[in-house]
């Protein structure tokens, strides 16, 4: 993401953020789902009457817990829990009346405050982030996408669509199908040419690539990835 400042002092812009593009995946399949999936947020967000806004000192401790070994797995990550209002409609929102400058039609008090909005921010597994967490009165991405295509009235195919794409990454959350970062530690790992020195030697270096560039075309190159399920997507 990226922080967009306002044209000018005088302009009554305000700042906005941009999703910028993601790390490349090894797999179209794994690319494009990750694509469905911001695509769709970026619809809750212009369609819904959600909050999703953090401290930037808990996105940097999120960063840094991600870029440990099988973070997606073993790291709980920051995320904000009230992201839709506590008493009040929340599938709608006034963007486009306020010339995208204001999404919430709610006074603050919808949020639970008499005075303000009460940020609630909890540590949580990706998973549940997508999921929703019942026991803290989360909802989760995947059900409000839900709703979404409910309000929206997606067709039946576009629906389908959606939900292999959540389920695929949903499935690499819990553990189901590994990460890219897995599977490319693990091939290095297992080569027989690899002394444990943490040298990664050409013939280790072309037999990963040639791996990768396979995937390409191979469903079984894909299934040592992907696993059998994914192998033909």
């Amino acid at each position: 993401m990226r922080f967009k400042p306002p044209p000018s002092k005088d302009s009554s812009i305000g700042w906005r953020v941009e999703f910028r593009t993601m790390d490349i995946q090894l797999t179209d399949f794994e690319n494009s789902a990750l694509i469905v999936l911001l695509g769709l947020i970026v619809n809750l967000i212009n369609n819904f009457d959600v909050d999703f806004a953090m401290p930037i000192s808990m996105i940097d401790e999120n960063m840094d817990r991600s870029h440990k070994i099988d973070g997606l797995l073993k790291q709980k990550f920051w995320f904000k829990t009230n992201i839709v209002p506590a008493n009040g409609s929340y599938n709608t929102n006034d963007l486009q009346k306020s010339s995208f400058l204001r999404s919430s039609k709610l006074p603050a008090q919808a949020y639970g405050s008499s005075t303000e909005k009460q940020d609630e921010f909890h540590q949580l597994y990706v998973h549940e982030i997508l999921a929703g967490k019942d026991d803290i009165g989360f909802k989760g991405i995947y059900p409000l996408i839900e709703e979404l295509m409910a309000v929206k009235r997606y067709n039946k195919e576009d629906v389908e669509q959606v939900r292999m794409n959540l389920t695929f990454l949903m499935e690499r959350a819990v553990g189901k199908v590994q990460t890219d970062a897995r599977f490319i530690r693990d091939f290095v790992l297992n080569h027989p040419e690899y002394k444990h020195d943490s040298i990664v030697n050409d013939k280790i270096n072309y037999d990963l690539m040639s791996s990768i560039v396979n995937m390409s075309r191979d469903a079984e190159e894909r299934a040592k990835l992907l696993g059998k399920k994914w192998q033909t997507q």
